[in-house]
């Protein structure tokens, strides 16, 4: 096999370097170019092919790039398509901010719709982005990737079972087919000095039986090592196919450096996914000693939250943002210290630029060593490297895969559906109580309680279709409760609350009845799951309270005539493990601000998503009160008519009634960390958006009609600094900081206000 080797290396090597296209240098030593002075610039001055020519002969000259001071451990983002490298690219400051310091590039691998035989396109396009990546300062490992929709170039392929009408079968043929590409780009990341090469993503993808895969990984790895020189990954998915059997069963990993596995994206079961990679990474562990590799890392994994390609394999979940985060940081939990390298993919989707979950992942890769030094800082805009990459690309452009931009956020045109919890009552049961004080302490069914007082401290109890009628239900410091089917009605005490929960954590209230309460629901330093139940008319002071560093998900709820708010949530202690999530919940005349965050400071990420918020006689959303380093995503909600004369009576006990306040759709103020993305408000009293002494909010892709602001930016109140509650202390009085991008402001007296004072950039 020497002598054809060697024959396909030179050709390899010619094909790169002849001119036109492109004019790579034929020296192909260790050559370092001079790191001082500016970057040739690459904008539209380039207006000539020569010029171009010249600046690329430059160029791409290979150089090293010294790693020595850089962590063992490969703090990485995975570049599987075009369109991703070159985000990274232009955000290459924030990644090395953020502690990255390696780059897996994907090379677009396809078969010719003319032989039938693999090749990569616009080689000289990847060989840029390898160039370009290292001199910002980013180790760099190069994959070959045929794992795309375009492979087949419009021909069919058999991705899964038995397709008689594919152009390609699954077959050993096929990944014979891919040798001269990956011997071609081995011998191109030996001459630029990769760091590291892996023959191909994913190749039990082009084979029915995986063992094939095996074998054709042992066969190709001689010939690799002929013309590469550095560090050879093999890349297994490790996916488990049931019957304890998985993907590989495993490979022959022999001669091979490091195994890199990727795991599925994500569950929303939070502790099956970190018992999922506890034991992946364990299996992967074993590999490495089976084998006597390195070291076993991950790639491509992460938590999926929906906007670009995605593979509805039963394993991945379209999750939310405080899923995502959590997933991550339990794949971190099990990750650190066991493996040797880590490349997620930092895309729109995925984990993401400025998400909770990048902000997790930075966090761990800080935490590991130094930011790394660029050989150059060029700040390369989209516009300049579209234009490089269309000049290197040449015909092939249109061909290489990569994900098109979206445009702006399309909103719907009609107020979204969401059902409506059952509305009941119980009338028959076999045990009333009146006026008794009582505990419960085993499971009860069918009973009816008046004007009582009702404590469960026992753990493991379900209390299912019974009724308390003025009757205060008390859970305290315990565990395992349930609420099935169950009617809290009528509680006319003064500030207390139909059902408290107090210290107490795995609670669930599914399905109940609460209504006409002073307060319907008080969770206190614990953890709880509403879902599916009905709140009417709870209109003392709340429908529900969480406080006191509790844990809640509050998901397909209906709240109707609550005052003054629907939902109140405070965090006044600061208690980091704080967090709630409030999904698709219908939410129906409320005296004043919806959902109000209050003092929600020092707080795990939060989410406000998806839900239907409609006739609110202040705003829809509010974060205030000093809710400093909140992290609070509001994302996905419709929200209308907001600031409405809201006209429903309030409890008999509570001497407040409802006066007219703000009217804005969504409002933040003397808070931070507060992100507001895909948002539609409509028939806003007042600004869509108001954003008032507060720092690091982003507002991004909201669909805005109001009748004053779209979106209004301010300094903070003067008054605040003397209210009663929670005044403002003076270091925190200021102007507000932040951005706003592709919103649109389809109705509003102005579409944008920004005070002077703030430093508040738009982005339309």
């Amino acid at each position: 096999m020497l002598l054809p080797v060697l024959i396909l290396l030179l050709t390899a090597l010619i094909s790169v370097s002849c001119n036109p296209p492109g004019v790579l240098p034929e020296r192909t030593g260790d050559i370092a170019p001079q790191v001082s002075g500016e970057e040739p610039d690459t904008s539209s001055d380039v207006n000539s092919q020569d010029e171009f020519n010249l600046w690329w002969q430059d160029y791409n000259r290979p150089i090293h790039l010294d790693t020595s001071s850089y962590p063992g451990f490969l703090r990485g983002a995975w570049a599987s398509r075009l369109d991703e490298a070159r985000r990274y690219l232009s955000n290459a400051e924030s990644l090395r901010n953020g502690g990255f310091d390696s780059i897996l590039l994907g090379i677009d691998i396809v078969f010719d719709p003319e032989t039938g035989d693999a090749k990569s396109l616009g080689d000289e396009l990847f060989i840029f982005y390898l160039q370009a990546f290292k001199k910002a300062g980013f180790r760099v490992i190069v994959i070959p990737n045929p794992m795309h929709p375009n492979l087949d170039m419009g021909k069919g392929y058999e991705w899964e079972g038995t397709d008689p009408s594919a152009g390609y079968h699954r077959s050993y043929e096929l990944l014979e087919k891919m040798e001269s590409v990956v011997i071609k780009w081995a011998g191109i990341a030996q001459q630029y000095h990769a760091d590291g090469f892996v023959p191909l993503n994913e190749p039990f993808k082009l084979v029915r039986d995986y063992q094939d895969a095996s074998k054709w990984l042992q066969e190709i790895l001689p010939e690799i090592k002929e013309v590469y020189r550095g560090q050879i990954i093999a890349l297994d998915t490790m996916l488990n196919l049931g019957q304890g059997s998985t993907i590989p069963y495993p490979y022959d990993y022999s001669g091979y450096d490091i195994i890199l596995g990727g795991p599925p994206c994500g569950w929303k079961d939070i502790a099956h996914w970190e018992l999922m990679i506890k034991e992946y990474i364990s299996k992967g562990d074993q590999y490495v000693q089976d084998y006597y590799c390195e070291g076993f890392g991950l790639y491509e994994w992460g938590s999926y939250t929906g906007g670009v390609w995605y593979e509805p394999i039963p394993e991945d979940q379209i999750l939310n943002q405080i899923q995502a985060r959590l997933i991550v940081e339990a794949m971190i939990r099990q990750a650190d210290g066991t493996t040797i390298a880590s490349f997620p993919r930092i895309s729109k989707g995925w984990s993401d630029f400025d998400t909770p979950a990048f902000e997790s992942i930075v966090a761990w890769y800080k935490n590991m060593g130094e930011e790394i030094t660029p050989l150059e800082k060029k700040q390369w805009t989209d516009a300049e490297i579209k234009e490089i990459e269309q000049n290197l690309a040449g015909d092939e452009y249109d061909d290489i895969f990569q994900i098109a931009e979206t445009s702006p956020y399309t909103f719907p045109n009609e107020r979204p559906y969401l059902p409506i919890p059952e509305d009941f009552d119980l009338t028959s049961f076999v045990t009333t109580h009146t006026g008794d004080k009582i505990t419960l302490s085993q499971d009860t069914k069918n009973h009816i309680f008046n004007n009582c007082e009702v404590w469960i401290n026992a753990e493991n109890i379900t209390v299912s279709s019974s009724k308390f009628v003025n009757s205060r239900v008390i859970v305290n410091n315990t565990a395992d409760v349930s609420f099935e089917r169950v009617v809290f009605t009528e509680l006319d005490q003064y500030e207390q609350a139909a059902l408290t929960i107090n210290n107490s954590h795995e609670i669930t209230v599914n399905n109940c009845n609460i209504t006409n309460n002073y307060i319907g629901v008080g969770i206190h330093s614990s953890s709880v799951d509403i879902i599916n139940c009905r709140f009417e008319h709870n209109n003392g002071h709340n429908a529900l309270v969480i406080g006191e560093g509790s844990v809640a998900n509050v998901d397909d709820n209906y709240f109707f005539g609550s005052f003054p708010h629907a939902i109140l949530i405070m965090n006044r202690e600061e208690e980091s493990q704080a967090m709630v999530s409030i999904s698709h919940n219908y939410i129906d005349q409320t005296g004043e601000d919806a959902i109000d965050f209050e003092d929600y400071r020092n707080a795990a990420p939060s989410m406000v998503s998806g839900n239907l918020i409609i006739n609110s006689g202040w705003a829809a959303i509010i974060v205030e009160y000093n809710s400093w380093e909140a992290d609070i995503t509001i994302e996905d909600n419709w929200i209308e008519n907001t600031g409405s004369d809201w006209e429903l009576t309030t409890h008999a006990l509570q001497p407040e009634s409802f006066q007219p306040g703000w009217g804005h759709g969504i409002l933040v103020e003397d808070s931070s960390q507060v992100r507001i993305v895909n948002n539609r408000v409509l028939l806003a009293g007042q600004n869509g958006i108001e954003i008032r002494n507060s720092r690091e909010v982003a507002a991004e892709g909201n669909g805005i009609d109001c009748s004053q602001v779209g979106i209004g930016v301010y300094r903070y109140n003067e008054s605040s600094l003397y209210r009663e509650v929670s005044p403002l202390g003076e270091e925190n009085a200021g102007s507000s900081q932040g951005k706003a991008d592709n919103n649109v402001v389809f109705s509003a007296g102005r579409d944008y206000y920004i005070e002077k004072s703030c430093q508040f950039t738009i982005t339309e």
